[in-house]
């Protein structure tokens, strides 16, 4: 499985280390957005007097997730670094249009069902709750827009 991300065309293993070294540093930012969550509820508390239990709970459960999961990564892609044999692997299975076709289609259907979900959530929720319905929707036309958008500059570019 490569991620959704994660579909390149490389022809050499120098290319592809290339990548993944870039690929390290995203994950290194991932792991220090993760860091951040986990500050966001003591600066709230110390510094700015909020304080929210519910709140709280919930950034030490996502920054510790994005810590632990950009920690995982970084090492298996470390891993795939020292070892030229998995390198080479991984190239390929990066490179392989098949995977690609299939992470497409995910892709598609992910997209599809994130779409649905977000105008349910405007049609039940919107009736008792306008600021989620504003909030739903302009999530909604971002994701349209950027769809709309990079299909143009892509169907130029071909």
């Amino acid at each position: 499985m490569i991620g959704l991300f994660c579909g390149v065309k490389v022809k050499s293993d120098e290319e592809y280390r290339a990548i993944l070294r870039k690929r390290i540093m995203l994950l290194g930012i991932i792991f220090l957005i993760g860091i951040i969550s986990l500050l966001i509820p003591t600066i709230a508390k110390n510094i700015l007097g909020i304080y929210n239990v519910e709140g709280e709970y919930y950034y030490y459960g996502f920054g510790s997730g994005l810590i632990f999961a950009s920690l995982v990564l970084i090492l298996k892609t470390i891993n795939i670094l020292k070892n030229p044999s998995k390198l080479k692997s991984e190239r390929i299975k990066n490179g392989d249009e098949r995977n690609k076709n299939i992470s497409l289609k995910s892709a598609r259907i992910a997209l599809g069902i994130l779409a649905l979900a977000m105008t349910l959530i405007i049609i039940t929720s919107g009736i008792t709750n306008p600021e989620i319905r504003m909030i739903m929707g302009k999530l909604l036309l971002l994701l349209l827009l950027s769809y709309t958008i990079s299909y143009r500059i892509l169907n130029s570019k071909e």
